[in-house]
């Protein structure tokens, strides 16, 4: 995929089209497109039309509580919350947000949600109900922009064989009782440390999830899976995933 025309051939290969609510995952080799992750962004945009909607998230993976990394000492973990505090994540996001995030991020009318950790970016006509509500606690959960997606009956576009990202399949947790198993974490908020809280959960199915998802759509372009699924598919496949594991 060399030029625009190709990633939206590509893409309506696929079978992204108009009206479509589209949750997109990043890859280091759309960095290598003419204008770089932005050509996909707006392609994606141009398809789904006025009518659908295209999302993209990434996790600020250095905001979390210092206590739960083992490799900290204990003396050290204080000094480490005040520095989180005081850092700018949103002048230095460009060092946490990879580069499809930021492309999504820089189109008029995005809109973001109101999570530390969990950063949310959507464009199109269902951003604002999208991010209309984002509680501090369960980030993936009832209340998320992920629950929206499921709503919205969206799809998930993702690119390679590497599926340690598809974090969205959290959500899983907060709609099944039995799997879940509530833990606390911590991040800086407004320049103070606060606690939140989250399900303990399990990402080593992800890859097993998607692959057993009927709706998946995979080509191959120079020498790339991209892989295209319904949401809702590959959160019953994780769900199966987990309760096969549980019950094994």
């Amino acid at each position: 995929m060399k030029s625009a025309s190709d990633v939206t051939k590509v893409l309506k290969e696929i079978g992204v089209g108009f009206g479509m609510t589209v949750l997109v995952h990043h890859h280091p080799l759309l960095s290598e497109l003419i204008g770089g992750s932005a050509t996909l962004v707006n392609s994606l945009l141009a398809l789904v039309g006025d009518e659908g909607t295209v999302c993209s998230f990434e996790l600020i993976s250095d905001n979390r509580d210092p206590s739960l990394d083992d490799k900290i000492d204990f003396e050290e973990r204080t000094a480490i919350r005040r520095q989180l505090e005081l850092f700018d994540y949103k002048r230095y996001r460009d060092i946490y947000y990879n580069s499809t995030f930021m492309a999504l991020s820089k189109t008029q009318g995005r809109l973001f949600n109101n999570h530390p950790y969990v950063v949310f970016c959507v464009n199109g006509k269902y951003a604002k109900y999208m991010v209309r509500q984002q509680p501090l606690d369960f980030p993936f959960g009832l209340q998320s922009s992920f629950k929206a997606l499921n709503e919205l009956d969206g799809y998930i576009l993702h690119f390679g064989h590497q599926f340690d990202n598809c974090h969205e399949l959290k959500l899983i947790y907060s709609m099944n009782e039995s799997l879940q198993s509530i833990i606390v974490n911590g991040a800086a908020w407004g320049n103070q440390w606060t606690k939140y809280l989250d399900y303990e959960t399990d990402t080593s199915l992800y890859e097993k999830a998607v692959s057993m998802c009927e709706s998946k759509k995979e080509l191959i372009v120079d020498g790339l899976s991209i892989q295209f699924y319904k949401y809702q598919d590959v959160l019953t496949m994780y769900e199966r995933c987990l309760a096969k594991k549980f019950k094994g």
